[in-house]
């Protein structure tokens, strides 16, 4: 094994949390002049809590508005317009 991949292994093991292993997410904001504490406080709130967390998937969606349009199959059409 090279140092590269030591180097990803022991990124992987550091970022592993039961029960979801190294699943996650990352936004980047790239801004000048940000207040990152107020940003951060902003994402954070979006997140579920602990007791949220051991909501079935159900239970979210009757529980939570989905602030997201409903999503319909793209067509060809959809896909390739202007180009």
């Amino acid at each position: 094994m090279g140092e590269k991949d030591k180097e990803q292994c022991d990124e992987i093991i550091r970022l592993w949390k039961k029960p979801w292993g190294d699943r996650r997410q990352e936004i980047v904001i790239i801004g000048k002049n940000m207040d990152r504490d107020k940003v951060t406080s902003k994402f954070d709130a979006c997140l579920l809590t602990d007791e949220e967390m051991t909501l079935e998937p159900e239970m979210w969606r009757a529980r939570f508005n989905d602030a997201f349009p409903k999503w319909g199959e793209a067509t060809d059409k959809d896909h390739f317009i202007g180009i």
